[in-house]
């Protein structure tokens, strides 16, 4: 019996230890409630609020979203909730008339157009620089990627059997999903796509390269529409670094959160273990 009630003494204290982690506050309760227990729940929130101070941001993360987006973490799949970390292996999906932005740590923006589905399939930064890897399963992305900092860095997206690689430039890559080409098209900078067996082929700015792994491919400048639709993406990655400092301060916030989170519970079920397997 003493056991019993121990045990849910040490439930209660850990539910109350995951209140600030799910972001609960007393803004949610009512406006008489809050200020008879206002300077309770001050020091209770102060004593409770997750330090984000030393928070490392992933090496990517969905920063904003417009109109319905999902990501698929470990095969379920969740409305969006920007910002947040994104995992190799995390897809975004995006309805009609839905943009996902993702971004870089180091800098550079990922935009996901409308009915597209995109994978990070790896992004870290080891030592030799960023390492970033995607596959456009179809739909539409536009990147503006940064200077690549080493020789072994890498930005890579592959669509339909066709890798397109760059080391600092703004371009974009769509694939239908089903059939062939694959439309690159170079805003900036230069792109090398690659296709099987071992085909190369440069794309310049202003240009645009139409990719079949058949072997067949066909190459144009771009048109005025093409131009038109970089000034939008180009204008929407502004807007999205220029909203930097709050978008990292949120990711900082519910990462913090989240792996207090974490320790709360982990602490549970060594207290638990220890209590009850002396």
């Amino acid at each position: 019996m003493l056991k019993t009630i121990e045990f849910r003494i040490l439930l209660l204290m850990v539910g109350i230890s995951l209140v600030p982690a799910f972001g609960l506050s007393a803004s949610k309760t009512k406006k008489g409630a809050a200020k008879q227990a206002a300077p309770a729940a001050a020091a209770s929130t102060a004593a409770a609020t997750p330090a984000k101070g030393n928070v490392e941001l992933p090496a990517i993360y969905l920063a904003e979203t417009k109109g319905e987006v999902y990501v698929v973490h470990n095969e379920f799949k969740d409305k969006a909730d920007a910002p947040q970390v994104l995992e190799d292996g995390d897809r975004i999906l995006t309805r009609a008339d839905s943009f996902a932005y993702l971004e870089l740590r180091d800098g550079g923006v990922v935009e996901v157009d409308p009915n597209s589905d995109f994978t990070v399939k790896k992004a870290d930064y080891p030592a030799q620089g960023l390492r970033a890897m995607f596959n456009l399963a179809y739909g539409k992305v536009m990147a503006l990627v940064k200077k690549l900092a080493t020789a072994q860095s890498a930005f890579e997206i592959e669509a339909g059997g066709v890798v397109s690689g760059v080391r600092g430039t703004v371009y974009s890559v769509e694939y239908d999903g089903y059939k062939c080409p694959v439309i690159e098209r170079t805003y900036e900078g230069t792109v090398v796509n690659r296709w099987p067996p071992k085909h190369e082929q440069a794309t310049e700015a202003g240009h645009w390269n139409k990719v079949c792994v058949c072997g067949e491919t066909t190459t144009g400048k771009l048109d005025s529409g093409e131009d038109k639709d970089f000034g939008r993406f180009k204008k929407a990655a502004e807007e999205v670094e220029g909203h930097n400092g709050k978008i990292q301060g949120e990711l900082k916030t519910k990462i913090a959160a989240e792996n207090q989170r974490k320790a709360s519970v982990n602490w549970f079920i060594i207290l638990a273990i220890c209590h009850y397997h002396p």
